[in-house]
């Protein structure tokens, strides 16, 4: 429910406690709870998929390094939205990704993928 909706409710709750209606507030006060409860689920099970997820990588300066990057994960099916490059110390670089992930979750085989490229050390979802 949207936050009128909840506001409508309770309010109506409220009206029907201030005119001595108990049994009727306190059945509208279940049912709201019951409805706000399996939305919440409903919700988040919907929107697992296709949600968005940062991903870092972090690795070595090097040239070509973002391409092989982004050309593994559009391999994956992934989709990238946003990529921002940061310089680290020591001649190294971290590229967070902004990604819509088909699953919900970076797949284990990418994420394996990821890591296998030449120079890259650490990735993780944030």
């Amino acid at each position: 429910l949207t936050t009128a909706a909840s506001l409508w409710a309770v309010s109506c709750v409220g009206l029907a406690v201030g005119s001595g209606f108990y049994l009727g507030a306190v059945v509208a006060t279940i049912l709201v709870f019951i409805t706000l409860i399996s939305l919440k689920k409903a919700e988040r099970r919907f929107s697992r998929r296709n949600r968005y997820r940062t991903i870092i990588i972090e690795s070595v300066d090097a040239s070509g390094q973002v391409g092989m990057v982004t050309g593994l994960l559009e391999k994956s099916n992934i989709e990238i939205r946003n990529i921002q490059l940061y310089k680290g110390k020591d001649n190294t670089r971290r590229i967070k990704l902004l990604v819509k992930l088909p699953g919900g979750s970076l797949d284990p085989q990418t994420l394996n993928d990821l890591q296998s490229i030449d120079g890259v050390s650490e990735v993780y979802e944030e």
